[in-house]
């Protein structure tokens, strides 16, 4: 992945007002299942399980890629298992259609 401007920066970044640099650390850690990392980034601000860039939360991201440990930190910290992405896809969906 290639980390967009607005997610290299520490200004707010969306309507939880998290910092882009952490925004960008989770979505990293939720795409490789660094269950440490996220563990990390979701004590620094709660908020972050919520986060989103163009429409996905960092738990697309884990879903996506068949992450399941990051996918329950993500849904113990608050991550909402209902969100859709900018396609309107579910989760249980995304899942399904990558195969896992």
């Amino acid at each position: 992945m290639i980390q967009p401007a607005v997610l290299a920066s520490d200004r707010p970044h969306g309507p939880w007002s998290c910092r882009g640099r952490d925004i960008w650390d989770t979505i990293t850690a939720a795409t490789t299942g660094d269950v440490a990392a996220l563990r990390r980034v979701l004590a620094r601000d709660p908020n972050l399980c919520r986060a989103a860039y163009w429409y996905a939360q960092p738990i697309h991201f884990a879903v996506l890629e068949g992450r399941l440990e990051a996918v329950r930190v993500l849904l113990d910290a608050g991550a909402d298992a209902g969100t859709t992405g900018a396609d309107n896809r579910d989760l249980v969906t995304i899942a399904r259609d990558r195969g896992h």
